[in-house]
């Protein structure tokens, strides 16, 4: 019924967040409680994690993750391999998580999908509106956004409670503007549709605008006949440090455009129920 849909890789490209935690620490703390949230709900769904451009070992494969794969069959990976990147014109020291959300789409089971980059927590009251919304039916024409984003070092008063705290820091999420990527709920034609994806056909993509296209999808929406509903909930930001270590460059050669989003045209291999493969 849901397959929510994030990337990640095994290494720091975010840095540390204001408790002095690594990116893999936040990773973590995202995956685990997210599904611990979403465990709460008899709901099928599936948990996708894209690795884009492994340097080393798979996050799936490092301790504390590879319990939580152990435990809960619903959580999968997905490999791009560097390989696929470079044969695609992209520097692979670059970190493309927009491309990395394609695939996600493009490989995900459910019509239904809940984007969330890796340093979000959604509170289980926030799950629960998203997954009543998703009984309901989904319209693909609507996007579903958050309204309220906590952004600091500690965790949010609701993670305890359930209950939204007239007193609580807040900070309003805005149409594209602001925190566009953190946590949407679509359905899978309504992102290509309406969303256009990220256009990998962009030539522009290839370059540091790649860091405006969660904005672009966002705004994409209503210019493209969609609109937007605001859930008046909330979610927790992992804040952290953004050295971007691995956006300050250009494609090392020039990107063939194609219609064709989430790298279909490369082999793809299901080692196990958990893992796929596109190399």
């Amino acid at each position: 019924m849901i397959s929510f849909i994030t990337h990640g890789r095994n290494d720091d490209w975010q840095g540390k967040d204001w408790n002095d935690n690594t990116y893999l620490d936040s990773f973590y703390e995202s995956l685990s409680k997210n599904l611990e949230a979403i465990e709460r709900f008899d709901v099928p769904y599936e948990y996708l994690i894209v690795e884009w451009c492994p340097y080393s070992e798979y996050v799936m494969n490092l301790p504390r993750f590879k319990e939580l794969f152990k435990s809960n069959r619903n959580l999968k990976t997905i490999v791009v391999d560097k390989s696929v990147a470079a044969a695609d014109g992209l520097d692979t020291r670059q970190y493309f998580e927009y491309y990395a959300k394609n695939v996600g789409v493009r490989q995900c089971t459910y019509d239904n999908i809940i984007m969330v980059n890796t340093d979000i927590v959604i509170y289980p009251r926030t799950m629960k509106a998203l997954v009543n919304l998703v009984k309901a039916g989904l319209d693909d024409s609507v996007i579903y956004r958050i309204i309220w984003r906590f952004h600091a070092a500690g965790p949010h008063p609701q993670e305890q409670t359930g209950r939204i705290q007239n007193n609580e820091q807040r900070l309003l999420v805005m149409p594209g503007g602001a925190f566009p990527g953190d946590v949407h709920l679509t359905t899978k034609r309504g992102f290509v549709e309406y969303g256009d994806a990220y256009d990998e056909t962009n030539e522009n993509h290839r370059t540091l605008c790649h860091s405006g296209m969660d904005s672009e999808f966002t705004l994409n929406w209503e210019k493209n006949g969609g609109r937007v509903e605001w859930l008046d909930e909330s979610y927790w930001h992992i804040n952290h440090n953004h050295p971007h270590p691995y956006d300050a460059g250009y494609a090392g050669k020039p990107y063939k455009n194609r219609p064709n989003w989430g790298f279909i045209d490369f082999p793809t291999t299901k080692i196990n129920d958990q893992l796929t493969i596109i190399k």
